[in-house]
């Protein structure tokens, strides 16, 4: 599993979208860098924020672009796009 780089790293990540989750308070950070989702814990009482969660496409294909459910209470948290040769696709995870 490849992590975007730390910051402070000599190699940059591109880094095409930031979204906060709604209902978490503004504490988990959705970031997408390198085509790849991660997930950060971003704790409003000052303590050090966290990567908790990273996810890349199965079929390989970089992920463009992330949208956030405004229902925090619907199991489907986010949903994602990918762009291809031959297809745009969306998919969807909890």
């Amino acid at each position: 599993v490849k992590y975007p780089p730390e910051v402070g790293s000599e190699a940059p990540c591109k880094v095409s979208q930031v979204v906060f989750l709604p209902g978490r308070n503004g504490e988990f950070l959705i970031v997408v860098a390198d085509g790849i989702i991660t997930c950060w814990d971003v704790p409003l009482d000052g303590s050090e924020a966290y990567r908790f969660a990273e996810y890349e496409d199965p079929r390989g294909n970089k992920i463009r672009q992330v949208v956030v459910n405004e229902d925090p209470t619907h199991p489907v948290q986010l949903a994602y796009f990918v762009h291809d040769d031959v297809r745009q696709v969306l998919s969807s995870f909890v």
